[in-house]
């Protein structure tokens, strides 16, 4: 509804992310769905998807979004993904909807030096930028909080989820838990399991569904 609403005439657009885009994350999700309603709605939609190091670009990302940046259609809608957007400082994005998910900066696990530089390179864009979507009120309030960004120019699109039947639940005495997600320090796994090794009265048994690569340190600190 809120894309007929803001979207009455059919669009160009280029959505550019980091690839590929079909990475199983919730961003990269938020993403599919988005170019799939655009498309849906009669929009035609290019994705372009980035290669190199991202978020903290190095100079294939830069490349790369300097190569994408040239090629896009004049006149087109252009959506660039937060974890791409470092990549396209210092070019003119006074057309560019930005899409964040979570500032990189903020990210868990970035080392302090680059959390610094992704933050002063964030918050200039951020400034410059002429609209922003963010899916919670929460990362809007932190835009405008941290990043001095102007809170007129920051819409937030929660995201949705389908309509599934209520699961049954699992026979048998045991409490199975089940996580999917990506194993990542700041999804908070070890805070599950130091909650879940105190209740000493529950019969319990923890699955996640996840992918030890994308930390595979922080992998072998839960396995341990």
């Amino acid at each position: 509804q809120r894309m007929r609403t803001c979207y009455d005439r059919r669009m160009d657009v280029c959505l550019i992310v980091p690839g590929p885009l079909a990475t199983v994350s919730g961003g990269h999700t938020y993403d599919r769905r988005m170019a799939d309603g655009l498309h849906a709605l009669g929009h035609t939609v290019h994705v372009v998807e980035l290669d190199g190091r991202l978020p903290d670009p190095d100079q294939a990302a830069i490349y790369a979004a300097r190569t994408a940046w040239a090629a896009l259609p004049a006149g087109s809608v252009k959506l660039i993904d937060g974890l791409a957007l470092p990549a396209f400082d210092g070019l003119p994005l006074h057309q560019v909807t930005a899409l964040i998910h979570h500032p990189a900066s903020l990210e868990t696990g970035v080392p302090e030096e680059t959390a610094q530089r992704l933050h002063t390179t964030e918050a200039a864009m951020f400034r410059d930028l002429p609209r922003l979507v963010v899916t919670s009120a929460q990362t809007a309030e932190r835009l405008v909080r941290d990043f001095g960004t102007p809170s007129d120019r920051i819409s937030v699109v929660v995201p949705g989820i389908d309509d599934l039947p209520r699961c049954n639940g699992s026979a048998g005495s045991t409490c199975r838990i089940l996580s999917v997600g990506a194993l990542i320090p700041r999804t908070g796994h070890d805070v599950l399991l130091r909650a879940l090794a105190r209740l000493f009265d529950l019969d319990w048994e923890l699955t996640l569904a996840v992918s030890p690569a994308r930390d595979p340190v922080h992998a072998n600190g839960l396995r341990a």
